[in-house]
């Protein structure tokens, strides 16, 4: 039995939808429209080309790092085939979640970080592009609504030069920094002034030409430098030719297969052909630097230490040459007397790297370096363009004059301003120290007025008596607690000044020594005073005894004691008593009382 027509209709019709969301879906990865994006975070989120020769995505290029690059292949991009060919955020990788790729609405292509904000723009603002789309050439077009281009990567290579992609005026291309590390390296690929094809090491504190050779002229070496268009580009037959007229096959040519014209990060142009069945890339050199294309420029005085990767003894120059053009690896040789006991032997040393170079004016060898043969300058020559000019001609000065800059009148206020409050700042410091400096002065002179007033007693600072004791340099008696020199006061009175074993403070001990005297000197005055009101007054014992005793002492006994305390602190040394004497008046008062 049929089913009925309605059903059958639904189900044509759901039929029709899904091949219709199929086809969607897989158009969806050929290109992207205005106001969608692809995501770090989906892995479907990859731009294919038609064939599935280019696949664009987000690229792995560290932890937690991706890039938006292209590369050869489709999206599961594994293996040694997986090498990106054009990168967008080569120096500025965005996080692994968060970041898109968003054609917006204005018809800008943006690459945003996790923060929001923009790691990469093609700044095609405002435009009327409609959608980006890869090609089957690896180029990324940024296609308006009638299909114009307005923006793609071939205007803007990173290491790389594919097939058909020319290379223009203003192109420039640069290394990486290493295999793992995709930032800008050291070398560049470009076109200079004279409209030859240049390559360029720009290293962190200098910068040089290395090809062509800089010490020969492009045209000697087959350069064509009468051209204006500046343009390169590989065929994808294996072909290079540049408007100087450099040119060359790679080894593989007659061929249509993947390629990629690389500057690498060792500063090397090489050319790589995808092998599809390993997945490798193999390289095609074009150095020309083995083989009969080779030739030798004889440098004297020259000696490139170390690198050496063979080196073969007693053999002869024809010898050593023929191994060196034999050997792509050998980058010239170093032909030079033999130090054994053998009799006038030389010996090969094959390079495989030019490093350390030097010139010495008394090296005894040679040096040959490996060149192709279209190089046409002789040894003379070299020679001439490596001499050391001292000449010391000196340069004419030429007579240039220059508009000045008109004057930011702003800038300059605010200069005098800051000059203005940082003098009154200055000033003030310098005024606030004077007076500070000066009531320390008067201070010290009122301290002293007022020492000499309370104690009867004329103070002399510790430079004053170092000075009157000459440096405390004549010594009349020594104690326990220091020293007693002889010093000469300023108005020549003779004075014995004590210097304490434990100053090393100066002034500050010594003062403190000085208030100690003047207090003793009060104590006995008032103790004898205290003696004189005892007969009219007894309780002028009690005030001198310590109140510990509560009063549980004999008072004729404690004033005897007082009286000999007195005698043994007399002004005059010569009345006061020897120990012998107190003995004896302390027994004699004991012998009264019995």
């Amino acid at each position: 039995m049929a089913p009925p027509l309605p059903i059958l209709h639904l189900l044509l019709l759901l039929l029709l939808l899904l091949l219709l969301s199929l086809r969607l879906s897989s158009s969806d990865l050929l290109s992207l429209r205005r106001g969608s994006s692809l995501s770090v975070e989906n892995p479907s989120d990859v731009l294919v080309s038609p064939a599935g020769a280019f696949s664009a995505g987000f690229f792995g290029v560290g932890e937690n790092a991706y890039t938006f690059a292209i590369w050869h292949g489709g999206p599961n991009c594994t293996g040694p085939s997986c090498v990106p060919v054009w990168m967008a955020n080569r120096g500025v990788p965005v996080n692994g979640k968060g970041s898109r790729l968003s054609l917006t609405d204005n018809g800008n292509l943006v690459l945003s970080d996790a923060g929001a904000s923009t790691a990469w723009s093609s700044d095609t603002v405002p435009s009327k592009a409609a959608r980006l789309q890869l090609n089957d050439t690896g180029n990324l077009v940024l296609a308006g609504e009638n299909g114009e281009a307005l923006w793609q990567s071939f205007d803007f290579p990173t290491d790389t030069l594919l097939p058909t992609q020319v290379m223009k005026r203003d192109t420039v291309v640069i290394s990486s920094r290493s295999r793992s590390n995709y930032s800008e390296g050291f070398y560049s690929l470009y076109f200079n002034d004279d409209n030859v094809l240049h390559l360029i090491f720009n290293g962190p504190t200098f910068s040089s030409s290395y090809w062509p050779f800089p010490w020969a002229r492009p045209q000697d070496l087959g350069r064509f430098v009468y051209n204006s268009s500046r343009s390169a580009v590989l065929d994808p037959l294996g072909y290079f030719l540049s408007s100087d007229e450099y040119k060359f096959y790679s080894s593989d040519y007659g061929v249509v297969i993947p390629r990629r014209l690389t500057v690498d990060p060792d500063g090397n142009l090489r050319v790589y052909s995808l092998d599809t069945a390993t997945k490798n890339w193999p390289t095609f050199e074009l150095s020309d630097s083995c083989g009969s294309d080779v030739g030798f420029v004889k440098v004297l005085y020259v000696d490139f230490y170390g690198y050496d990767y063979d080196t073969v003894p007693n053999t002869t120059l024809d010898n050593c040459q023929k191994m060196c053009a034999e050997s792509c690896s050998c980058r010239g040789f170093q032909y030079t007397l033999s130090s054994s006991d053998t009799h006038d032997a030389y010996d090969c040393y094959l390079k495989i790297e030019l490093l350390n170079g030097h010139n010495l004016p008394s090296f005894s060898g040679e040096f040959h370096l490996k060149v192709n043969k279209s190089v046409t300058f002789t040894t003379d020559q070299l020679e001439r363009r490596t001499r050391y000019n001292c000449t010391g001609v000196q340069k004419e000065v030429l007579d240039r004059r220059y508009p000045q800059k008109g004057k930011n009148g702003v800038v300059n206020f605010m200069l005098w301003f800051a000059i203005a409050v940082a003098a009154i700042e200055i000033l003030v410091v310098f005024v606030v120290w004077f007076f500070f400096f000066r009531n320390q002065q008067d201070i010290t002179a009122a301290s002293h007025s007022y020492f000499l007033a309370a104690t009867g007693f004329q103070r002399f600072t510790y430079d004053e008596l170092k000075k009157a004791t000459k440096n405390f340099s004549q010594e009349i008696g020594r104690g326990s607690g220091g020293i007693v020199y002889r010093g000469v006061l300023p108005d020549n009175r003779v004075a014995a000044v004590k210097l304490l074993n434990e100053a090393i403070t100066g002034e500050a001990d010594f003062l403190a020594e000085g208030r100690g005297d003047v207090k003793h000197i009060r104590l006995v005055t008032w103790a004898r005073q205290k003696m004189q009101e005892s007969a009219s007054n007894p309780s002028g014992v009690d005030e001198m005894v310590d109140p510990i005793l509560e009063g549980n002492y004999n008072r004729k006994k404690m004033e005897i004691l007082i009286q000999v305390a007195l005698q043994c602190v007399a002004e005059d040394k010569d009345t006061r008593p020897t120990m012998g004497q107190v003995v004896e008046m302390l027994l004699r008062h004991d012998n009264n009382d019995l």
